[in-house]
């Protein structure tokens, strides 16, 4: 707990604090981001999931093939070995934390985390330390759960205060969760899937938008950061402005994922499905793949996708190369970004 019991100490720079503003005030707009996808939120949600696999996945190195990969995140496959169960029980963390909106950060909730990571694996349990000053043979080991409840309640205890950002609060939590070494089994994964379902819970742009994709990007400087953090956390002067900065920088970018998600899917609603397809797909590189208009349309249905591509194929616009889910397409046309599409007057009406 060394990190957030120093952390009244921490000083914010002016950097930081602008970055923080920003936040806020793309958070305010979650109320607004909700009225609009509502509709469709089932989809994006879904969608999210499977992107955050993939990323995590990526992130882990897994040792599977990418189609195999593919499977185990979008269907419930039985696994076939030790890594595909292991990825299977990562799947339904992030399932879990992403049907709860609302976390109790108690020991219960970390049991029930590091036992569905372990499920059918080894079974994780909790480290043990000993008592300091014990002679030799009547040395006395205490389990770390009792760690583990003060650092909860401390943590619980900051969060009501709202003294600190809460940004900040996570990144604390996150390395004295890490240097306590709670658990046998899995402790980073453990702490960091818990400091994500708080920043979930905190800023709900992540139930839209793929956190880890984000973060995938900074996963090494995140590594090298805790390393940074950890040096001095036994003197109490862990330093975690770095693992703070990162939480930042990977939420400026789930907000304006998001931002553009909500532009363009309102600029769909207003246009016939297949004619917004039409017009990604011209956008896209010449050489592209049924995937891709996918990742740009979540929302809508893989048979929409399969008519268009095969309207546009009848008509010459575009080409299939090979067969089956490898399947490349090719554009056979000089790109025409506003193609179809129709012209809407300053009110809304259609002309």
């Amino acid at each position: 707990m060394k990190a957030l019991q120093n952390i009244d100490r921490i000083q914010i720079s002016s950097t930081v604090l602008k970055t923080i503003l920003t936040i806020y005030e793309k958070k305010g707009a979650s109320f607004y981001h909700d009225s609009v996808l509502k509709k469709d939120a089932e989809a994006f949600k879904r969608k999210n999931v499977e992107d955050n696999l993939f990323a995590l996945y990526k992130m882990l190195e897994f040792d599977v093939t990418d189609a195999r990969l593919s499977a185990l995140v979008k269907k419930d496959l039985t696994p076939k070995n030790k890594t595909e169960q292991r990825m299977q029980n990562i799947k339904r963390v992030i399932e879990l934390i992403h049907e709860h909106e609302d976390i109790e950060l108690t020991i219960t909730e970390f049991s029930d985390l590091a036992k569905l990571l372990s499920k059918n694996l080894d079974q994780n349990q909790y480290n043990t330390t000993v008592i300091e000053g014990e002679a030799l043979l009547n040395q006395k080991k205490i389990s770390k759960r009792e760690d583990l409840e003060a650092l909860l309640d401390l943590t619980n205890k900051l969060i009501k205060k709202q003294d600190v950002p809460v940004t900040h609060l996570i990144a604390n939590f996150y390395v004295d969760f890490i240097n306590l070494s709670i658990f046998k089994y899995d402790n980073d994964l453990i702490g960091l899937f818990m400091a994500y379902a708080l920043l979930t819970e905190h800023f709900k742009a992540l139930y839209y938008v793929p956190f880890f994709s984000y973060f995938l990007q900074y996963y090494q400087a995140f590594k090298q950061a805790e390393v940074a953090a950890s040096y001095y956390w036994n003197s109490g002067y862990a330093q975690t402005e770095f693992l703070t900065q990162i939480l930042l920088d990977v939420l400026i970018l789930c907000y304006e994922d998001i931002e553009k998600r909500v532009h363009t899917y309102q600029f769909e609603v207003k246009l016939n499905k297949t004619d917004s397809i039409e017009n990604t797909i011209y956008k896209l590189p010449e050489l592209f793949s049924k995937e891709d208009v996918r990742i740009k349309h979540p929302t809508v249905s893989n048979a929409t996708i399969d008519r268009t591509l095969a309207r546009l194929r009848d008509e010459g616009k575009i080409r299939p190369l090979g067969k089956g889910r490898a399947t490349k397409w090719q554009q056979l046309i000089e790109k025409q970004p506003y193609t179809k599409m129709k012209q809407l007057s300053l009110f809304g009406d259609d002309i």
